[in-house]
């Protein structure tokens, strides 16, 4: 996992149980990070990264993993930037592993925003509802 700034660095360093999760950050003009933890204890947690567009709406790269404790970060991160969750426009998925997709469908269905990722792991993601449901 690459740091994008010094701070994230500094808590993917910390040895400590439960691990360090970094504060949200903005990283770039209208880009934050938000971490989102976990289970499992492999890598203590990843990265959403929001970021907001010249009509004040929010873009979410990657939908973290999916839980009431995460979906709570993810809340109350977008808040803290001066956002709110209906102002996501859209969410852009990189690949489809649980920490990346995990919150992708309860927020596109509770907040009719578009789904954006290739159509082979859409497919997929289509293929594995059966076992896992629908979000």
């Amino acid at each position: 996992m690459q740091a994008t700034s010094s701070a994230q660095f500094s808590a993917s360093q910390a040895r400590t149980v439960p691990p360090t999760v970094p504060p949200i950050e903005q990283v770039r003009e209208d880009v934050w990070s938000i971490a989102i933890p976990m289970p499992g204890g492999h890598i203590p947690y990843s990265f959403n990264y929001v970021f907001r567009d010249t009509d004040g709406g929010l873009h979410v790269v990657d939908a973290g993993w999916d839980s009431d404790e995460n979906w709570q970060i993810f809340v109350d991160g977008v808040e803290s930037i001066g956002g709110s969750i209906s102002d996501i426009r859209s969410i852009i998925i990189t690949h489809m592993h649980p920490d990346h997709i995990g919150m992708a469908g309860w927020l596109t269905k509770k907040f009719k925003c578009r789904l954006w990722m290739t159509r082979l792991e859409y497919l997929n993601c289509r293929v594995l509802t059966p076992d896992t449901g629908p979000e």
